[in-house]
């Protein structure tokens, strides 16, 4: 079934198409301004607009795009490591397959974000906002939740959670979590059936 799994998403991934040329060069340029420049640009009030920007399978390691909009963007199967989204706004933002390993994600608005299939390992959703986030079949191993909002996240079949990264989160009764981890005490007391109630 693992093996299914995997074969799924490669096909996924292939089935993507890579964005044109001046369009990687472009986001390439934006994504890496200085930043005492984008300090700058904050400070008067000019934040990056990515708004349903098709992003698939672009080259973003190492950018900058904290505080920029990304609300509906499509950055399937992007390459994200080490990339910077501290303070975004990322509400449906499609991330499936994309990797985000060391990305910063701190204080992040993530509701309703598509994370499936994302590889997060080491990365940091600290004060992250994941509300009705759908984390299925994502690598977490090392990431870290300290004081993120998981409710009505769904983080099934995903793979290298442990139990001692959502115990500093916040979650609620719609919160699916893998088979095998428990809602922490402070969370509200339902039990975790695996499936969102009707």
């Amino acid at each position: 079934m693992e093996y299914e799994a995997w074969e799924e998403a490669d096909e996924w991934y292939r089935a993507l198409t890579f964005p044109r040329v001046d369009i990687q060069a472009a986001i390439g340029v934006i994504s890496r301004r200085p930043k005492a420049r984008i300090m700058a640009e904050q400070r008067a009030g000019l934040f990056l607009n990515l708004s349903g920007a098709n992003l698939q399978k672009a080259n973003l390691q190492d950018a900058d795009l904290s505080h920029a909009s990304l609300s509906k963007a499509r950055l399937e199967g992007a390459n994200l490591c080490g990339s910077s989204f501290e303070s975004a706004w990322m509400y449906e933002t499609h991330l499936e397959l994309a990797d985000l390993s060391d990305a910063r994600l701190i204080s992040a608005y993530l509701g309703g974000v598509h994370l499936e299939a994302a590889a997060l390992g080491g990365a940091s959703l600290d004060n992250a906002s994941l509300d009705d986030g759908h984390l299925e079949g994502a690598f977490l191993e090392g990431a870290t939740f300290s004081n993120s909002q998981l409710w009505g996240a769904n983080f099934r079949y995903c793979s290298g959670l442990a139990q001692a990264q959502i115990e500093t989160a916040f979650g609620d009764e719609r919160t699916i979590l893998p088979e095998g981890l428990t809602q922490p005490t402070h969370w509200p007391q339902r039990p975790n059936l695996g499936m969102k109630p009707d």
